[in-house]
């Protein structure tokens, strides 16, 4: 646990959120002076506080106090912990999400959302829709082998769809662009 670690986390999720330092501290029943002296890595969030600046900043505790999305103990593309199977499977055969690697972190918060469709290739179904990706690509990816070349697409909450491409196709319904 680091101050400046943590620090630097809260003074940039906030200003990804748009939040002054002002609108935090009254959020989370504070002062501006101490909401200044967490980001400056001068002092910790008091134990108090936590759960609430956990919430309003839209992270866990545990992030908080590692400064950081992607705790440095777990593999940060998990999306939940204690299974043999780190793809978590959605309602749809071929369709798994896992939690983008670290170095995703600019596109998520930089990159421009986008809405792209996941279309069954056998019934010509819309199986599902991401409004929200900010990254595509077809080509490896998964999680030690286990889902190769297939299609990713990444969004700005912090998911990282995994679509079998012999089984979908993604297009971009704006302009109809396919992958798959």
């Amino acid at each position: 646990m680091n101050a400046e670690t943590i620090g630097r986390f809260i003074r940039e999720t906030r200003t990804n959120m748009g939040l002054s330092q002002k609108k935090l501290a009254e959020l989370v029943h504070v002062s501006v002076k101490t909401v200044s002296k967490w980001e400056t890595g001068n002092g910790y969030p008091n134990i108090t506080v936590l759960p609430d600046l956990a919430k309003v900043l839209q992270t866990s505790i545990e992030a908080l106090l590692e400064g950081s999305s992607f705790p440095e103990h777990r593999d940060g593309r998990l999306d939940y912990e204690n299974t043999d199977n780190p793809l978590q499977a959605t309602d749809f055969e071929g369709i798994w999400i896992i939690k983008p690697f670290h170095t995703m972190n600019s596109a998520i918060k930089h990159g421009k959302p986008l809405c792209l469709q996941v279309i069954n290739k056998q019934t010509n179904e819309v199986v599902l829709t991401v409004d929200n990706c900010v990254a595509c690509w077809e080509g490896i990816c998964g999680w030690e082998g286990k889902v190769n070349h297939d299609i990713s697409i990444i969004t700005s909450s912090y998911k990282h769809y995994i679509i079998k491409k012999d089984l979908y196709r993604v297009v971009n319904p704006l302009n109809l662009r396919s992958l798959g």
